[in-house]
């Protein structure tokens, strides 16, 4: 359960229902866009341009929830994006729950059971349903050294190509662009590169394609 103030109509709501459950979000997004309007400032420096569907899955259940928001954060004005994981339930009809576009996650990190094919996989699935790619530079444990270079690599022309012909979201997870900038200057510039289309391959010891 969850109390409201301000313009919700209910004292109190719980999450029992579709419709319950939608009032919330709506409210939520009510609640932020008002925010974002009162703080101008921040539009000096940020150009705010949508909603990220924040679960990398769609519960069956929440079909219409999905589709509903996204119909209400259209007529807002804003758009909406998904970040599904690779074969997660609803990737392959993303755009009939209403997104305006989604992108892959690949699955891969370097120090787990999947090696950099899911790259290739993910990419294949993407160009075929129209979907971005999500470029990940992880720091921790199941992240090698060498992950991101696979990312890098594998979207260059000879390879998948989606470094020019995608719809690309960029992910640091544990950290972020300025401790990448502080204590990794190298790898900085390649990101630098890859997004301004002019990275090239990049070898390390044991790469396989």
């Amino acid at each position: 359960m969850i109390r409201f103030s301000g313009n919700c109509t209910s004292s109190a709501l719980y999450f029992d229902t579709t419709e319950r459950r939608f009032a919330a979000i709506s409210w939520w997004i009510d609640q932020f866009i008002a925010r974002w309007h009162a703080e101008s400032y921040l539009s000096q420096k940020l150009h705010f341009r949508g909603f990220l569907w924040q679960r990398e899955s769609i519960n069956e259940y929440d079909d219409e929830l999905v589709k509903r928001t996204n119909a209400y954060i259209r007529t807002k004005g804003f758009l909406s994006l998904w970040l599904p994981y690779y074969a997660s339930y609803g990737t392959t009809n993303w755009k009939d729950f209403n997104f305006d576009v989604a992108a892959y996650h690949t699955n891969y990190y370097g120090n787990t059971m999947y090696d950099y094919q899911w790259v290739n996989a993910v990419s294949y699935s993407a160009s075929y349903y129209n979907t971005g790619i999500q470029m990940i530079y992880g720091k921790g444990p199941i992240y090698n050294g060498t992950h991101h270079l696979d990312h890098f690599n594998l979207g260059l022309p000879e390879y998948q190509g989606y470094m020019k012909h995608s719809f690309i979201v960029y992910q640091f997870p544990n950290q972020t662009m300025k401790t990448i900038y502080s204590e990794n200057i190298v790898d900085y510039i390649r990101i630098y590169m890859f997004i301004k289309g002019l990275y090239t391959k990049i070898p390390y010891p044991n790469m396989v394609y």
